[in-house]
Parts: structure tokens; C-alpha cells; sequence
């Protein structure tokens, strides 16, 4: 029950179907660290590098992506700390996950958008663009025919589009030239998260933003935590 927020008395486990903690720093299998085995090989040259907690992958070339095969079901959530700006590929599309031609879980479009795709680009209006560089926790819940998106903690748009289908690849649409940049604890749970939960994977409880008003001066109060989201 390590994956429960404090207080949740309920039966079950909330333990990930998938998790990659990508902590090997080395090789080319990033181990699923949950008791599933989706193990997640390496097609092109994924980088080992700093992670927000360890180690982590970066997807730097346009051949660069994992391959596995873990099941999302029909509710699903997938989360995963992100390092900001993304690469910038030949495509112009940065995917995160998908399934296959035409499917993607989670990926941003050539603008900046957040979004899915099947078929087409499907935007929850979120524009990743507007992110302070640096490591940011990202999370889509996938429910009803749609995907709702949380970045650091809080609610930022909605997807028209769900894919159900398994995750077959990570990082990249195959070789396609949409590599993602680099990431660290990607997990996919087979079934949808609580605003609660996303707030306790994301900081543990602590406040999503601070402001001690030591300034003493000028029109900015800053965040504590260097989030971005100063007050003026």
C-alpha cells in the first residue's frame, strides 16, 4: 500500500500495473519495477542521465524508444516526471506512449499542446510551452472516452479522444522522429486516479504552491519551491 495517500483505509493496494523508475543506469532493459514484469527494451540509443529521483532516460535522437507491452484496460491513469522544454524533433510531435500507428496515449503536439491522437490530434488546451524549465509531473486519466490532464498537481485541460489499447512503446512513435526528451518514474495504473492521489504522487502533501512574503520589496511575491507560479 506504499502507493495509497495516508488515511485511505480502503482494501486496495493502488500499486502501478507498470512502473519504469529507469534506476539501472545502464543497459538496455529498463526493469518495470511493479510485480508485472513489463519489462522495456531499447530500440536506437535512449541515454542513461540524472533523473528527478536517481537515474532517468532521455530520448534525444529521432530512433530513440522502448518497447513493452503493458496493459491500460478501459479506466487507466499514467503519470510520469517529465524534464522541460522537450526535445525538439524532426516531426514536430513529442509522443510519450502509445499503442501504434495512429495511437497515442499521451503526447504534445507541434505547437506545445498536451493531448491524444487517434486518428487526429485531439488537444486538452494545455500548452506545455508555457512550463518553467525543469522536471514536472505529468498525469492523464484515461475514462469515458476522454483524457483528463494534471500537471504538477493540478487539473489543466481535457482530451476529446481515450486510447484503450496497450502501451507498446515508450518515448517515440517507433522511430518516427517524435522522441519525447527525458523522463523518469513513468507508471500506468489500470484504473483512474484520485485528484487526492495525483497531489500525493506529485509532492507528498506538500503545498502545490508557497509564498513566504519575504520580498520586502518590489511587485513579484515568489513561489518558494521555483514552480513559476509567482504572484504579482
Amino acid at each position: 500500500r506504499s502507493f495509497c495517500v495516508p488515511g485511505d483505509n480502503s482494501t486496495a493496494s493502488c500499486q502501478p500495473t507498470a512502473q519504469w523508475s529507469f534506476n539501472e543506469n545502464g543497459g538496455r532493459v529498463a526493469n518495470d519495477t511493479s510485480t508485472n514484469g513489463y519489462q522495456a527494451a531499447f530500440n536506437g540509443s535512449p541515454t542513461w542521465t540524472i533523473g528527478k529521483i536517481g537515474a532517468g532516460l532521455s530520448f534525444n535522437a529521432g530512433s530513440d524508444y522502448l518497447t513493452t507491452n503493458a496493459p491500460t484496460g478501459s479506466n487507466w491513469s499514467i503519470s510520469v516526471w517529465s524534464k522541460f522544454p522537450l526535445a525538439v524533433t524532426g516531426a514536430g510531435y513529442r509522443t510519450l506512449v502509445r499503442q501504434g500507428s495512429g495511437t497515442h496515449h499521451i503526447l504534445v503536439d507541434p505547437t506545445g499542446l498536451l493531448g491524444t491522437y487517434d486518428g487526429s490530434f485531439a488537444s486538452s488546451g494545455f500548452d506545455v510551452d508555457t512550463l518553467s524549465p525543469g522536471w514536472h509531473h505529468i498525469t492523464g486519466l484515461g475514462s469515458g472516452g476522454s483524457t483528463v490532464f494534471y500537471v504538477d498537481g493540478q487539473q489543466v485541460g481535457t482530451s476529446a479522444q481515450q486510447i484503450t489499447s496497450s502501451v507498446t512503446e515508450i518515448g517515440n512513435a517507433t522511430a518516427a522522429n517524435q522522441n519525447w526528451g527525458t523522463m523518469d518514474e513513468l507508471r500506468i495504473y489500470n484504473y483512474v486516479l484520485s485528484s487526492a492521489q495525483i497531489a500525493w504522487d506529485y509532492n507528498k502533501g506538500k503545498p502545490v504552491a508557497y509564498y513566504d512574503l519575504d520580498e520586502c520589496q518590489g511587485p513579484t511575491a515568489h513561489e518558494y519551491n521555483n514552480s513559476g507560479m509567482n504572484g504579482t
